[in-house]
């Protein structure tokens, strides 16, 4: 696929009356715009949460402002929406109704970075990661699916397995990278939900463990850095996706049936 047309299946981007129309001298500056949003958004993200957090509403409002202006630059409309009444919000309502608006707001906007990052990648082989291992032989025995969350921190895999218990799959979460290949030697997983920052052995490590030992299963890692240096980094280690935290069921959900149906 090309870069506009996997730019134009991001649902929070509004492009399908735009980009068809661009030619390679507008496609090129919408490019641009939006690797100037990549790049701003999560120092524009650290700065507006130490205002919120030292009370500076205006300096959050402030903050707020520039995102709601990249958003409507790339064509997330929908979003700059959300943040224009988040920043109407600043003015009445209580800090602990604005923060949580906030974190969902912000959640949101760096799932978007994210996907712009990964369509992005795809076209552009110097971000891609190394040939994928040999795959090792999966039969097609109708065996109820398996998903291996691997974090240390046990409230996700609490979160995981309670979205899940109703579902059609088979949940694993184990809280380290070699719990996880203690496991997976004697099993092979469907789908991996790796965390990134772990002690001893973190996702991007256990990835590539993961991927040389055959495994060829997608592989989603939970995040709450839309940076582009985590995205590449997680692509070269073999990632196809991400789960912005703090995770809703909704997002879990949405990303976990993307690649088991």
């Amino acid at each position: 696929m090309t870069a506009k047309e996997l730019l134009l299946a991001i649902h929070a981007l509004r492009l399908f009356d735009k980009v068809p129309q661009m030619d390679d001298a507008a496609f090129s500056a919408y490019h641009g715009k939006l690797d100037t949003f990549i790049e701003r958004f999560p120092t524009l993200e650290g700065q507006m949460k130490t205002s919120f957090r030292d009370k500076d509403y205006a300096g959050f409002a402030s903050r707020l402002g520039l995102i709601r202006d990249m958003l409507a630059e790339i064509y997330a409309e929908d979003l700059a929406k959300e943040c224009a009444k988040l920043i109407s919000d600043t003015q009445e309502a209580r800090h602990e109704k604005l923060e949580a608006y906030m974190t969902y707001f912000l959640t949101a906007v760096s799932m978007l970075s994210i996907d712009i990052q990964m369509a992005l990648s795809k076209t552009d082989a110097k971000e891609q990661g190394p040939p994928p291992a040999p795959p090792r032989e999966i039969p097609d025995d109708g065996h109820q699916k398996i998903i291996l969350a691997v974090d240390d921190v046990s409230l996700f895999l609490n979160t995981l397995k309670t979205v899940l218990q109703n579902s059609p799959y088979k949940f694993i979460g184990v809280s380290s990278g070699s719990d996880a290949l203690r496991f997976i030697d004697k099993k092979t997983p469907d789908l991996f939900i790796l965390d990134i920052e772990m002690p001893y052995m973190n996702g991007y490590e256990l990835a590539k463990r993961i991927r040389a030992l055959g495994h060829t299963a997608p592989i989603i890692f939970l995040t709450a850095n839309a940076a582009r240096e985590y995205v590449i980094k997680a692509i070269q280690a073999g990632g196809v996706d991400f789960i912005v935290k703090p995770i809703n069921n909704e997002q879990i959900m949405g990303k976990i049936e993307k690649y088991l149906n």
